[in-house]
């Protein structure tokens, strides 16, 4: 431990009596470093991280035919699987005109099931979320629950909120609750502001959300709009309940066959975002990944001449070392030192400079009709990424 110390000081030293060099390779490797990182931290937010609610990684997406949306008859028969699921919940979007005609504004909402905050594991920051009896006849529970970032621009902050009436496409509602700060939906690209019961779909959407308007959502199987995500009870695999519905898609194509015929059932674990948009972006990540992993080989390469430039000038010093007795392997260590100093200072400052990049992106977001939540923020993966990559440098 005490040579250690004495390496890391005299490393130290060596790299303050070259300011030259130390600035060089430190920017070097902070490109190469900080470009790496930049692309990992929106891999990351897509990829990796999780959303955030309780126990995530027990929630899982169902689609109909692997990306499409079911009907709420087949939901309620996907409920009835207990055994596997330990809740399973159901939403579809849905645009609002927020307040009266004549000071309307538009939000992004959704329709959703009585347990949908309940199975999400989601408690309300003030108030309350849906009851089971709010789900029992449709257009009896004209309720909300909005988000906190509406509460804060919308109702600046009033904690007297609770049970004061809003209009949403005209009809009267009553806000229950307000949702905590860091939760926007079941897909945080798509922040969603309102959330209503699922069976207020007639008085907000009467021509339907589905691609045929006429259907009754409730009871025809071909109306299929809603998204479902279940939470799967401890022990059971994604594997176990992908074989379990693969026998309840069985199960309901010879029960209802003119709906259900050749329809598939796919399971999915449950991320940050639709597996059809990670599906579409793992590629191009990947070939982001490569290029700039090319980027941090060609600043390696850059600093191992540097290095090599820098060691032929120390012939002397490390001669002089030799003649006093130091062995081969405690100067190869001293330059290891020296290297994975000069590559922490470069992780450092490449670290730094995707901050400046990632909120420089951010900044350049162009704006879309609908409201779009890209969230990039550094999280512990993204600093164990950095340091490996540092090391690997």
């Amino acid at each position: 431990m005490q040579s250690l110390v004495q390496d890391i000081h005299y490393s130290f030293r060596q790299l303050w009596k070259n300011p030259g060099f130390t600035i060089v390779a430190t920017l070097a490797l902070a490109l190469g470093i900080g470009a790496n990182s930049t692309i990992f931290t929106l891999a990351n937010s897509v990829f990796l991280r999780p959303l955030p609610v309780p126990q995530a990684n027990h929630l899982v997406w169902i689609f109909t035919d692997h990306d499409a949306p079911t009907s709420f008859p087949d939901y309620v028969d996907y409920g009835r699987e207990t055994d596997i699921f330990s809740g399973i919940l159901a939403y579809s979007w849905v645009a609002l005109n927020l307040g009266s005609s004549g000071e309307a504004q538009r939000v992004q909402g959704a329709m959703v099931s009585a347990n949908y905050f309940d199975v999400l594991g989601v408690s309300a920051a003030q108030g309350r979320t849906f009851l089971p009896q709010e789900v029992q006849a449709p257009g009896s529970s004209p309720v909300a629950v909005i988000s906190h970032s509406l509460w804060q621009r919308q109702f600046a902050n009033d904690h007297a909120v609770i049970g004061k009436p809003v209009f949403l496409n005209g009809q009267p509602f009553t806000i229950v609750g307000v949702a905590p700060a860091n939760f926007v939906g079941t897909e945080e690209a798509f922040p969603r502001d309102i959330w209503v019961p699922l069976t207020m779909q007639q008085q907000l959407s009467p021509g339907g959300v589905g691609p045929r308007a006429n259907q009754n959502p409730f009871t025809d199987r071909n109306a299929r709009s809603l998204t479902v995500m279940a939470r799967l009870k401890p022990g059971v695999s994604l594997r176990q309940a992908q074989a379990r519905m693969d026998l309840v898609a069985n199960q309901l194509a010879i029960g209802h066959p003119e709906t259900n015929a050749n329809r598939h059932v796919a399971v999915y674990a449950a991320g940050n975002g639709r597996p059809i948009f990670r599906a579409t972006l793992l590629p191009v990540t990947w070939i982001l990944l490569a290029t700039v992993a090319l980027i941090l080989l060609i600043a390696c390469a850059n600093v191992a001449n540097l290095l090599l430039a820098r060691s032929a000038a120390r012939r002397k010093e490390i001669a002089i070392r030799l003649a006093l007795g130091a062995s081969r392997g405690r100067l190869v260590r001293q330059l290891m030192t020296e290297s994975v100093l000069l590559a922490l200072l470069g992780g450092t400052a490449g670290l730094l400079l995707s901050f400046w990049i990632t909120n420089l992106l951010m900044a350049l977001k162009p704006s879309v009709p609908v409201p779009i939540n890209i969230n990039v923020s550094t999280d512990w993966r993204v600093f164990v990424f950095t340091f490996l990559f540092s090391m690997l440098a």
